[in-house]
């Protein structure tokens, strides 16, 4: 683990996967997984390093949010509807 502190992190364009877990809170494990299998994850590679442009993590992972992506369909469909009934 690094001695860099969130705010520190924000302020650079691009992150490694230590630090992006260390920024949103998400398993070096996961991050890893992700960039390794999933075609959208925003990674790429300088020599063996995994890098991560920081702008493109936040948005990716809006979008993941926005879909509600690895939540079973019943949960998104119970949420949706909670969200409608406080709404109306």
């Amino acid at each position: 683990m690094t001695n860099t502190t969130k705010p520190d992190l924000i302020d650079k364009i691009s992150i490694t996967i230590q630090e992006a877990s260390e920024l949103t809170s998400i398993s070096y494990r996961q991050i890893a997984e992700w960039a390794e299998t999933d075609e959208t994850f925003p990674v790429f590679k300088v020599g063996s390093k995994r890098i991560i442009e920081l702008s493109a993590l936040q948005e990716w992972l809006r979008t993941r949010c926005a879909c509600r992506v690895g939540m079973p369909s019943a949960r998104v469909m119970r949420v949706i509807r909670r969200k409608k009934r406080k709404q109306g």
